[in-house]
């Protein structure tokens, strides 16, 4: 019991270790400079920000779904 208590307290404080470690190579290198750039990475001239120029998350109305629900009106 007692080596699976220090097996696992040695497990957590390893995590907490390298945790650490990697939190202070992310401050040291400025990985937290600039926050908001991957965000704006995704855009370009052709798709500034604040425009929309698609519509992925909109329903599909394709020609199958309307003759569909017309033949359930019809039955």
């Amino acid at each position: 019991m007692t080596l699976y208590v220090a097996v696992v307290l040695g497990g957590a404080a390893a995590f907490c270790g390298v945790a650490a470690l990697a939190l202070a190579w992310a401050f040291r290198t400025g990985q937290f400079g600039d926050l908001q750039a991957g965000a704006r990475s995704i855009f370009d001239e052709a798709e500034p920000i604040g425009s929309t120029t698609d519509d992925g998350f909109a329903s599909p109305t394709s020609s199958a779904d309307s003759s569909s629900s017309s033949s359930r009106s019809r039955s």
